[in-house]
């Protein structure tokens, strides 16, 4: 399930491509849909697996709701997310920084070379969409104590480090969505090629790769018979009982700080006004799996 069927095309195609056998890929169904308003009778899946995109949704209550009414009694829910507080290793801040840098360097050149032939120049549109890191990014306190809040008990909360090489931030680059919010402003076409360019040389700067944390999360729908229960977890008590601006809710025991956005260095801009740092711009699809 995807909102893009760009992307449930494309979706299809490897199915078929990586050897799948016509008639059992016939049987995946690739529905264009918003996971907060899913296509699916209530009760009738074992698992929902969201890929990194459960940070996209201003209202988490009301995604969770759906995947809660989805899910038959037991059933799963698993999603992972690179975007949320505590994302970002110390000692990272500078690639993101420089590549931010060399991007709006290269749109220059380009700017200037089309003057030089003639074109019209290249223009920036202020005021277009949301602003970088507008949104608030949740730390994996607030996602737990959200769950809980909506009836999901958990099984596991893991962080892992994953390794970011070149190829990596070329395709992250190279996605629309990210394009549009860390260069915000210039065509996007071309703000997504000057991040896709623009790695290799900041790779060479600034190290062959980097790291960043990810997060993932596998929860459980309560058996009917457990349910009446589940608001008495300590995490979703006190989430419910701290009146926050955000949408999610940490457990007490969690740091002041657990929800803080990116690390400074994102809220700083060049001169030039570009963003210095990293938005979120993942792929997203949601599944929802039943037994047959």
């Amino acid at each position: 399930m995807d909102l893009s069927r760009t992307s449930l095309a494309q979706a299809r195609r490897r199915l078929l491509g990586g050897g799948a056998v016509p008639e059992r890929a016939a049987r995946v169904r690739l529905v264009a849909a918003t996971a907060d308003h899913l296509p699916v009778r209530d009760r009738s899946a074992d698992a929902v697996l969201m890929g990194n995109a459960i940070h996209y949704f201003k209202n988490p209550g009301r995604l969770l709701d759906e995947i809660h009414r989805v899910l038959r009694p037991g059933g799963l829910f698993a999603f992972n997310t690179s975007f949320y507080a505590g994302t970002f290793l110390p000692g990272t801040e500078r690639f993101y920084e420089e590549w931010v840098k060399e991007a709006v360097k290269f749109i220059l050149r380009r700017d200037a070379e089309d003057r030089r032939q003639g074109r019209p120049s290249i223009t920036r549109t202020r005021g277009r969409g949301e602003a970088p890191f507008s949104r608030h990014w949740p730390s994996p306190a607030e996602y737990e104590g959200t769950l809980e809040i909506h009836a999901f008990e958990i099984r596991s909360v893991r962080q892992r480090t994953a390794l970011m090489t070149r190829s990596s931030f070329e395709a992250i680059g190279a996605y629309d969505g990210c394009a549009a919010a860390l260069l915000s402003g210039f065509p996007v076409a071309l703000a997504a090629e000057a991040l896709a360019r623009s790695v290799a040389p900041v790779l060479q700067t600034c190290g062959r790769e980097t790291r960043r944390h990810r997060c993932s999360a596998l929860r459980r729908r309560p058996s009917d018979r457990s349910r009446t229960g589940w608001r008495s977890s300590p995490a979703a008590a006190a989430a419910s009982a701290v009146p926050s601006a955000s949408p999610w809710r940490a457990p007490a025991r969690a740091s002041s700080r657990s929800g803080d956005p990116p690390p400074a260095w994102t809220k700083r801009s060049n001169r030039r006004g570009a963003p210095a740092g990293a938005a979120s711009c993942p792929s997203s699809s949601t599944s929802a799996g039943r037994r047959t």
